[in-house]
Order: C-alpha cells, then structure tokens, then sequence
C-alpha cells in the first residue's frame, strides 16, 4: 500500500509542478521575445526620444525605455547587439539576473558606457576570451573599434565544461544576444543603421493589446507592435501551441482522479485482508468508535509514511526533469521550479484528496454488524 499511494502522490506533484513551469516558461519568454509588456518598433535610424514622453503617459504604461537593434561583426561572424539605455533599461526591459556572470548586472550598468560590450558566452569561447579582454567589433561602415568586455550572458553546459578541459575552447551554440551602451552607438554615427524599439512595462492587468492599438493611432509611422497580451492570445488560439499545456491539464486531472479512486480502491482492499481481525475486536467488546481509532492508526500511519514518501519523490521527479529540461535549451529563457499560491493549493488538493480517500473506507469498515462476527462462527 505505501509504495502504490506514494506513487501516486509523486505523479500528483509532478504533474501540477510541470504544469506550473509551462505556464510560467511561456509567460517569461513572451516578455524575452517582446523586450518588455509592449514594444513599439520604429523605422531604421528614426529618433524616437519625442515619442518617449506620449508613450509613457498611455494608460497603464509604467515605464518606457529605448532599445536599440543592430548587427555587427567578429571574426567568427555576425553578431546580434543590443544598445540601452542605462538609466531607463533595468528599470523596463525584462532580464533575469541568472543570465549573466559576475560582476552582477547592476553593478556593471553602473558604469556601462562607452566602448565596452557584454559578450556572448559562446562568442567568448569561441575567441578564448573572458571578462576584462578586448573583442573587436567591425561596423557596417567597415571600421572596427575594440571594446572591452564587461560581463558574459548565456550558459554553458556541463558537457560543454567537459570538452572545454580536453579540447580548449568549446561551445555548441546559443542564442544569446550582446549588448553595448547607448552612448557609444550615437556618438560612433551607427544610430542610424539601428532598429529602435520602445519597450514598455505596464502595470499589473494591463491588456498590452489596447496599449498596442494606442500607439498606432499616436503614431501611424510606427512600423510594428507587439505585446505579451497579443502573444498568449494568439497562442490560446492556435491548437497546436496548446496541446502541451491541455496534456498536461489532463494529466493533473487524472492525478487528481488517481488519487480520489485509487487510494481508496487501496485502502479498500488492504481493510478487507483486515476482515477477520475487525470481527475479532468485536467479539472481544471492542465498540464502534474503538475499532475505527485501532484501524485509524494503522491506515493513517501508512498513509503518512506514503505521503512524506511521494512528496519527496514528487519534487526530485519535478527538479529533475527541470534541470534536464534546462541543460538542453539554448535560449536564455529556461525552465524553472514554480511554487505559486495556485500551485500549492492544487498539491495540496491531491494531497487533501488522498488523506480523504483513506479516511472514508476506514469508517466503512468500522461499522461492523452481525454478518462480520459472524464469519466467525462459521
């Protein structure tokens, strides 16, 4: 009984857990390919600084920032750079702290201008460099000026860490973008063979679609817009971008069923080995109430040992794939371990159902009749 219920319960876990780290994986790389909640994209070179102030007084707009787009060259090809402002871009744009190495990525914005760049990590393996050297950049124009790199963004993998000792300088690839300060794509003349995007953060509950809608009326000369908002609409409606997520809905409501049915099919079946033994403390005077405390505390012993049994398996089964999950991807945005007030409340819903079910059976067979004693006389 307590390998089969702690089974269950492991499966219960890691069903809601997956569930919640889809969701969550879909949410934050929409905010990744979006740049923020909203992105307005505007023509190549076109100044956007006397759109910033109508943008930011949109309602539901919390902040805004300018981020620039454009593709250099290193001697082991294309490279895709990112020009921020330093002042407005921590406050705006979505990043995660995780994507970069040390110093932390506060600390270097605090000085991020000029000629310096956060690289790649696989770009840095691929030149053998490291925070602190000089990579040389070549512009569209043709020039090429030497900027010194100031941190690392992207992940290496252990394999990769493995194949680094034995072969020097390894990587299989990531896609990672670099970024450089604002002030030394303008002052180098290269504005203008750059993207500017608007990015936006909202407030809470904001619909991004409206906000989107907006900015097209303000700006007709706008050349795009995007929104998480639009993004997860888009997706909800597109049956093949919700298979996963309703498989998983599935799974969580077959463990939810599993738990309610299959406990008690368990409990059921190991109380009815426990027949004669009923029958027995009822020959000996053993009331109603006493006959369910000695089956209480022999079912609910097991059930306890079951349910610290499957929880624990549960989060290693959720870690583990997790972590798996994150060693194959090469985006930055990777799988995490989400444990929100919905996600506990439905474990603790499989986990309440499960208890329920190994209650009930146990107050069936504690009402013991006649029949019951007498299996025996016979």
């Amino acid at each position: 009984m307590v390998f089969v219920v702690a089974l269950i319960i492991a499966y219960g876990i890691f069903s809601v857990g997956s569930l919640s780290s889809e969701q969550d994986m879909r949410l934050r790389t929409d905010r990744y390919n979006v740049g923020s909640d909203v992105n307005a994209i505007f023509a190549l070179g076109e100044n956007t600084s006397d759109y910033i102030s109508s943008l930011a007084e949109i309602e539901g707009v919390e902040s805004t920032t300018t981020e620039y787009r454009i593709s250099f060259s290193t001697t082991r090809g294309s490279l895709a750079a990112r020009a921020i402002d330093t002042e407005t871009w921590l406050d705006t744009a979505f990043y995660e702290n995780i994507w970069f190495s040390e110093p932390s990525i506060e600390d270097v914005m605090s000085e991020f201008t000029g000629e310096k760049i956060i690289l790649p990590i696989t770009v840095a393996r691929q030149l053998e460099l490291d925070v602190g050297n000089m990579v040389t950049l070549l512009m569209p124009s043709g020039s090429s000026y030497q900027m010194e790199i100031v941190n690392l963004i992207g992940y290496s993998s252990p394999l990769e860490a493995i194949v680094g000792r034995i072969a020097g300088e390894f990587a299989f690839g990531g896609n990672y973008p670099s970024y450089i300060p604002f002030d030394f794509l303008n002052e180098s003349g290269f504005i203008d063979y750059a993207e500017p995007h608007v990015l936006m953060k909202t407030t809470q509950g904001t619909n991004g679609t409206l906000v989107e809608q907006e900015i097209l009326q303000l700006f007709p000369n706008v050349a795009s817009t995007d929104s998480t908002t639009s993004r997860a609409t888009e997706r909800e409606a597109s049956t093949f971008e919700m298979g996963a997520t309703r498989a998983r809905w599935l799974g969580v409501t077959f463990a939810i069923v599993l738990a309610i049915i299959g406990t008690s099919l368990i409990v059921s079946l190991t109380l009815k080995e426990k027949e004669y033994e009923t029958a027995l403390l009822s020959v000996r005077g053993f009331t109603n109430s006493q006959v369910l405390k000695v089956l209480v505390a022999e079912i609910m012993v097991m059930t306890l040992f079951s349910l610290i049994l499957g929880i624990g398996t549960g989060f290693i089964w959720l870690f583990g794939d997790t972590a798996n999950q994150s060693q194959n991807a090469q985006a930055l945005v990777r799988p995490q371990i989400v444990l929100d007030p919905i996600t506990l409340a439905l474990m603790g819903l499989i986990i309440l159902a499960i208890v329920v079910s190994a209650i009930l059976p146990i107050l069936r067979a504690a009402r013991f009749n006649e029949n019951k004693i007498n299996v025996l006389r016979e």
